[in-house]
């Protein structure tokens, strides 16, 4: 049976920050790590472990005012060491690529892991 990790991230246009949901808490401190080496004043304010201990979601402020880049950013990086994209989820009007009205990104991505 072929098993799989799952990786979210979202940017909310209201309330600010990028938030990380990770089955796999190495996932999410890589991308911590790969945020702090550009923005380092970045800081997580929330974590949340699972009933093991370890971290399987995070938020992400004081991302110098580049939070939609940032979850873009971190998208193309887990493409390109692997994650598969899967649809996101977009809430906001049609040119909102394009402007500042954007109110709502997910990315989701899974792993496949090898047997």
């Amino acid at each position: 049976m072929k098993r799989y990790k799952y990786l979210s991230i979202n940017f909310d246009g209201r309330k600010g920050g990028v938030n990380i949901y990770c089955t796999n808490p190495s996932t999410i401190n890589w991308l911590y790590s790969v945020v702090k080496e550009y923005v380092p004043n970045a800081s997580g304010r929330k974590e949340v472990r699972d009933l093991e201990g370890k971290v399987v979601f995070v938020q992400l402020y004081r991302l110098d005012n580049q939070d939609f880049e940032m979850a873009n950013w971190l998208f193309r990086k887990a493409c390109e060491e692997g994650w598969y994209p899967l649809s996101p989820y977009y809430d906001g009007p049609e040119d909102a690529f394009m402007s500042d009205t954007i109110r709502r990104v997910t990315f989701r991505l899974i792993w496949e892991e090898k047997e």
